[in-house]
């Protein structure tokens, strides 16, 4: 199929464009990303055009969504303030328009697999834009000193005040985003969207200069996991061939960046950053940082032990957990609600324990139920699920990702094999 039939589609161009901003969270409207506003406009025209409401077949999911609504009620009615109490209720209704929209596209991806052809090239574009805005924001600031993101969205657009990642006085790219743990996952998706050796590089390379220790751990786990199922297959297979042309792009590539490292002291930069990284996740000196992420797994047990029964089981809703700190350390105080910084942890209060389990009972489900299907599956799923422990990566765009990667399992496509027309050639 030619790629010019795949915009052709009915609904094609909104369903891209809702793919495409999914993680740029830097465009937004009111406070609400242009993620949510598309994902509005998508569902009210599938129920005009359509004249049906659909729901999914797939209980797991409907559980998930369910499960949101009932924390939320949960969160209201339960001992918090009224702040985080309008919270529950609103972040549980953002989530409608997720539900609606996934459930139609599901009912488009299962009469015509191009609709999900469709979903992949906007993925892959989404990341391409993810990626190479890192370097630039990188050159940008280091050596012309211009924090691109405040000077684009907040001073010309003023499409937020929030636009830039900076820790302890110092400035560190994240894409189309104010903090670079949104893009945590994506660097593991991206790793297995472009399988090119270009491409992968600056994963690597952009995975470093975020100054986000999630997001290179993630990516690291993806690359080994991937290095060592194939050393599994050779050895099964007895066999290694490497191609002419990987051996003169990597020829090519080491002058290339050898050149490039001592031009512009890129070599310095990314000495002292896998050093700082390597030091917050091995180092015996933790930072608080990290300190604070590492204590939120002990506070967890004091929250269960004086809380109340329904919150530890129904949760107190979405982007409600940091209230439990805030009472304990009287931490971030002026803050309307905000959530913990651990996948981990955070979903287990917002959700609470049985919200939690059918959570990840979701993703694990994917990564042994793909696994079967393309070992992608498996590797993208745990590098994840790792990534959680760390930080927040369970974003929206990033559920929205994982119910399609849930769809192709369901209806027998390999979600990593339906593009097969790639923008960059494999190497």
């Amino acid at each position: 199929m030619r790629i010019s039939n795949v915009y052709k589609l009915k609904y094609g161009l909104l369903i891209y464009l809702m793919v495409l901003f999914s993680s740029l969270v830097l465009f937004q409207f009111g406070g609400r990303t242009w993620f949510l506003y598309l994902q509005i406009l998508f569902c009210i025209i599938m129920v005009v055009s359509t004249k049906k409401v659909r729901i999914l077949p797939y209980q797991m999911i409907n559980s998930i969504f369910l499960w949101m609504i009932v924390s939320a009620i949960s969160g209201y009615v339960g001992n918090t303030v009224e702040s985080y109490k309008k919270a529950a209720v609103i972040m549980a209704l953002f989530m409608v328009p997720m539900y609606f929209s996934v459930s139609y596209l599901h009912g488009l991806i299962k009469k015509n697999a191009n609709y999900l052809t469709l979903i992949v090239k906007a993925l892959k574009c989404m990341c391409l834009l993810q990626l190479f805005w890192i370097p630039f924001q990188y050159i940008a600031y280091n050596f012309a000193g211009l924090d691109i993101n405040k000077i684009l969205f907040s001073d010309m657009l003023h499409f937020t005040e929030k636009t830039s990642f900076i820790r302890s006085w110092v400035y560190y790219p994240s894409g189309f985003t104010h903090h670079s743990a949104v893009l945590a996952s994506l660097f593991v998706l991206a790793f297995f969207l472009f399988e090119n050796l270009p491409i992968r590089i600056l994963i690597l390379i952009d995975s470093i200069i975020c100054g986000n220790s999630t997001a290179f751990v993630g990516v690291v786990i993806a690359l080994a996991m991937t290095i060592g199922f194939k050393v599994f297959d050779r050895q099964r297979n007895r066999r290694m061939k490497i191609k002419l042309q990987t051996i003169l792009f990597c020829g090519i590539a080491l002058i290339v960046g050898f050149y490039l490292f001592n031009r512009f002291s890129i070599k310095n930069v990314l000495v002292e950053r896998i050093l700082y990284l390597w030091g917050r996740l091995f180092g015996n000196q933790i930072d608080d940082s990290t300190s604070a992420h590492l204590q939120y797994f002990n506070d967890y047990f004091t929250v269960v032990k004086n809380g109340s029964l329904m919150q530890t089981l129904l949760g107190c809703g979405e982007g409600c957990s940091g209230y439990y700190i805030s009472t304990m350390y009287n931490r971030y105080t002026s803050l309307g609600n905000w959530s913990i910084e651990c996948d981990i942890v955070n979903i287990a209060l917002c959700r609470g324990i049985i919200g939690f389990i059918i959570y990840y009972v979701f993703l694990f489900y994917i990564a042994i139920k793909g696994f079967k299907l393309d070992k992608r599956y498996f590797i993208v799923m745990i590098s994840i699920i790792i990534q959680g422990f760390g930080y927040n990566v369970q974003w929206d765009y990033v559920f929205f990702v994982e119910i399609i990667l849930f769809f192709t399992i369901k209806l027998g496509i390999n979600f990593f094999e339906i593009d097969k027309e790639v923008v960059y050639k494999k190497w």
